[in-house]
């Protein structure tokens, strides 16, 4: 688990040992102590009482375990907090934890695809593009060869008139995301990203969410999977599956990138908390 899903320091390294020590059964908390020229029994005095290890220490700690710069940092932040004793400052500390850890709790920072926000020109792109859902699963298929040679063949698959996939398609072009090459169309950016900043997020989500209830209510059992649970836990086991996710979407991105364009699938995933 990445530094950026914890609140402690102590947790962070208690936790890196461990997983460690399932790769290398010799690997434990006198490696971390002679890293930072401490006591053994200094080291386990802070990972069990309310002593606390300094700044170089927990950095050389921390260049131990190879991690980034940005990491280490977090990590530094992570000590300041813990070591606090003034509220204020503390509460200050805490917040400037929550946002950083959030932005790299971000699944878009994780993914090689592209976002559609940023300049002017992609946000105007991104309003049209992302307004009906369907323009996105046309630009998709079209990746796929007999969809990309014959665009109608689309109509009866996703149950729209001709004309209205030839309107699709005009849009795709004028956007930079499509163009006629022979007789074939042909996508282009396919790898795009709505950011969850956009104001457009929301209401994307929402129609995508419904148009693909419907199409699973209309699949066979045997043509799709869906599973879907509620569960109690606490906070840690919740960022917990959200890494583990986020690993998942990671190898999912590589994995399609190397795939051969056969058919067009979707992946949704929702974790979220019933009770505050």
């Amino acid at each position: 688990m990445t530094v950026f899903f914890f609140e402690s320091y102590k947790n962070f390294l208690k936790e890196e040992v461990k997983n460690r020590k399932n790769f290398d059964a010799t690997f434990g908390f006198h490696q971390l102590a002679e890293a930072a020229g401490i006591q053994r029994s200094y080291l386990s005095k802070v990972m069990s009482a309310d002593a606390h290890l300094s700044a170089d220490q927990l950095h050389l700690i921390a260049d131990y375990l190879k991690l980034f710069e940005h990491e280490s940092d977090f990590l530094q932040l992570l000590l300041e907090c813990d070591k606090s004793n003034l509220p204020m400052r503390r509460k200050t500390l805490e917040a400037k934890i929550q946002l950083i850890a959030s932005e790299h709790r971000d699944t878009a920072k994780h993914l090689n695809a592209k976002s559609t926000v940023g300049s002017h020109r992609g946000e105007l792109n991104s309003a049209e593009y992302y307004l009906d859902p369907l323009n996105q699963l046309v630009h998709v298929a079209i990746a796929v060869d007999r969809f990309s040679r014959e665009p109608l063949l689309l109509a009866a698959e996703l149950g729209l008139t001709g004309a209205q996939i030839f309107a699709i398609i005009s849009l795709l072009e004028r956007l930079g995301f499509a163009k006629k090459q022979g007789t074939r169309v042909v996508a282009l950016e396919p790898k795009l990203h709505l950011s969850k900043n956009s104001p457009l997020f929301r209401a994307w989500r929402n129609q995508l969410k419904m148009m693909a209830a419907q199409r699973v209510n209309q699949l066979p059992e045997n043509k799709s999977y869906s599973f879907t649970s509620v569960f109690s836990a606490d906070v840690k086991t919740q960022k917990k599956i959200h890494e583990k996710f986020i690993e998942f979407l990671k190898f999912c991105e590589s994995t399609v990138s190397d795939a051969q364009s056969m058919q067009v699938y979707q992946i949704s995933f929702d974790l979220f908390p019933w009770t505050n």
